[in-house]
């Protein structure tokens, strides 16, 4: 064991003695393995970045059904809040039903705005966005577009009108008044629509159907016994992949869905052809690497035959002549790792600088650091590997060969 580290201390001394060829080897290693780290970052930004621009859009998790046919009851509703790959879910109303006429709280008739209701729950994905707090009871959270148009804000009161027509009797109408408790910013939301809480939604539907709700004094006939039955749902998936399992489950349960996959399967796509194309790359620049590599250490190991036999002739073992070999190639990894790193590092400060406009400054070249650590374990290990021959070559030198020469 002393051999071997009186061996290994000797090849790190003659490693940074024959400084051209250290230069030379850590260059060339240099040479291949930045490219590949830029490449690499460039890859995994641009992916980031899309990625990343997705999930900030709530909306590009929503598989909603296709028109609305109804005929979901809440027990099916609920089953998909048990799903893995589902998020969020709540129960809607017909579209029909869910469009109320606002009007700012003691303005006068004709500054209506028709507005969308949607029915919201704790685990809102939208409204956690947002930080916003779920709205109860009789209180909404308006978008922007309602907010400007009724000219309100959070505190404000608001006033919805239903109306319905009972048999051959004239026109019926009732007033909802809410509160607003948040507005959500334009690019949550571009619409005119309001987010209420369901039981709100269940007392609209039902009134407009002609039925009686006790609970907010609107007169009606008596609602029929049964379980309840809604025209929709919100549903939101897990993550970017969920949308497509979630969109195969409904659809095999007869629910034709809405969604924005092909967005998804856009960037996942881009995501496959570019890690196919750095997998190609990597394995040429490899093997490109392990062969000068074994060549580069072989000759090394040949130019020094005499050396390692005078070592060989001082007592060493062939354990420790091989070792020779393979320190110095490992030494070479971690240097030319090191400098590789660092001129990755430089350039892709400059690629972020140079398009920090055009991506409102997120970095489009960047790598991270469990990328970079098993990016040095593999250049270490094909080090390793490519000075195997040259290890073998060197415990094979027969010190009687150096002895006839002197």
């Amino acid at each position: 064991m002393r051999g071997i580290a009186i061996a290994a201390g000797l090849a790190v001394r003659d490693f940074f003695y024959d400084r051209l060829m250290t230069l030379c080897a850590v260059l060339s290693l240099a040479s291949i393995l930045a490219p590949l780290l830029i490449l690499a970052g460039v890859r995994y930004g641009v992916i980031s970045v899309l990625r990343e621009r997705l999930m900030r859009d709530p909306s590009i998790l929503i598989v909603r059904p296709e028109g609305s046919r109804g005929g979901y009851s809440r027990e099916w509703i609920d089953s998909l809040a048990t799903r893995p790959d589902v998020a969020f879910v709540v129960a809607r109303t017909r579209d029909i039903a869910a469009v109320m006429p606002l009007a700012k709280a003691g303005e006068a008739a004709g500054h209506d705005v028709a507005a969308d209701m949607e029915p919201t729950a704790a685990g809102d994905p939208l409204l956690t966005k947002y930080h916003i707090a779920v709205p109860d009871g009789d209180r909404a959270v308006v978008s922007a577009s309602v907010a400007r148009k009724l000219g309100v804000g959070p505190g404000d009161g608001i006033d919805g009108h239903l109306g319905r027509r009972r048999g051959l009797g004239g026109l019926e109408s009732v007033t909802v008044p809410l509160t607003v408790t948040a507005v959500l910013p334009l690019q949550a939301d571009s619409r005119d629509v309001i987010f209420v809480p369901l039981p709100l939604l269940e007392d609209t539907e039902r009134y407009r159907d002609g039925f009686a709700v006790p609970s907010r004094g609107f007169p009606g006939d008596p609602a029929p016994d049964g379980p309840a039955m809604y025209g929709g749902f919100r549903l939101y998936a897990k993550d970017l992949a969920s949308v497509s399992s979630v969109r195969d489950y409904l659809t095999a349960q007869g629910v034709e869905v809405v969604t924005r996959a092909r967005e998804i399967e856009a960037v996942r796509g881009l995501d496959r052809a570019l890690t196919l194309v750095f997998a190609l790359i990597a394995v040429s620049a490899g093997a490109g690497f392990v062969a000068s590599s074994a060549s580069s250490v072989l000759a090394a190991v040949r130019r020094k035959d005499k050396h390692l036999a005078m070592i060989r002739l001082l007592g060493f073992s062939g354990m420790a002549i091989r070792a020779f070999p393979v320190i110095q190639a490992v030494l070479t990894a971690v240097l030319g790792s090191l400098l590789a790193w660092g001129i990755y590092a430089a350039i892709a400060a400059c690629i972020d600088r140079l398009f920090s406009q055009a991506l409102y400054g997120e970095a489009v070249c960047r790598l991270p650091a469990g990328h970079l650590a098993a990016a040095f374990g593999i250049v270490v290990l094909l080090s390793f590997l490519s000075s195997l021959q040259a290890s073998f070559r060197a415990a094979r030198i027969d010190p009687s060969e150096v002895l006839r020469e002197l």
